[in-house]
């Protein structure tokens, strides 16, 4: 399974977005409307009637990014480091989760969406997406050689748990530290998340 699919936005769609974000922030809304930003909409199968949006915006400066949760007629929620309001948006958009598939995508756009956007965040699917710096000294290609071949018979596509097919088990990298993360999936799609640091200081190229 891929990781979090994307589509670009038509300009009816980002035109509704900006006016539903305008009550939340002129300056969001302003960004969602920017030429330059990159909106896209995130595959949601398991909403009946809801969707989410990231926004990214290269400013001058550093960039800018968040997500946006819209449901119903007019209602939208800023998704950034709020699980509750992903909670929120799931109860208004509606939810099915009744195969493992629905189960991991919901995970998957679950952690994208509250992620902390001023740091790295990035599921993968194998220990090879671990990429070493560029001009590694020979003691980081060292730690970098052994990382893999330690995490390579680990790591795997975000999968349901073999004790449990309501937890969600996937591999992320986190700043620049490895993690476990476990996601206990209600039917109502609510989530209990459990993280294991795997390792810290990873050797590993610039944040994405």
């Amino acid at each position: 399974m891929t990781i979090v699919t994307e589509v670009n936005t038509t300009a009816a769609e980002r035109a509704d977005l900006a006016a539903r974000v305008e009550h939340i922030g002129k300056e969001a809304a302003d960004l969602v409307r920017n030429p330059d930003a990159q909106v896209t909409r995130l595959a949601t199968p398991f909403f009946r009637d809801g969707a989410v949006y990231r926004v990214i915006y290269n400013g001058r400066y550093h960039p800018i990014a968040f997500s946006v949760g819209t449901a119903e007629r007019h209602y939208a929620i800023m998704l950034p480091l709020s699980p509750g309001g992903f909670f929120e948006l799931a109860a208004k958009a509606g939810v099915s989760l009744d195969t493992p598939d629905s189960r991991v995508s919901y995970a998957e756009v679950f952690l994208e969406s509250t992620r902390d956007f001023r740091r790295r965040f990035q599921i993968i699917k194998n220990a090879s997406e671990i990429e070493l710096l560029p001009n590694a000294t020979p003691e980081q290609k060292k730690r970098y050689e052994a990382l893999v071949d330690k995490y390579e018979p680990l790591i795997r596509a975000p999968r349901a748990s073999s004790l449990s097919s309501g937890e969600i088990v996937l591999y992320a990298l986190v700043g620049e530290s490895l993690f476990e993360i476990r996601l206990k999936i209600s039917g109502e799609g609510k989530i209990v998340r459990s993280d294991t640091v795997l390792e810290r200081d990873l050797p590993i190229t610039t944040a994405k």
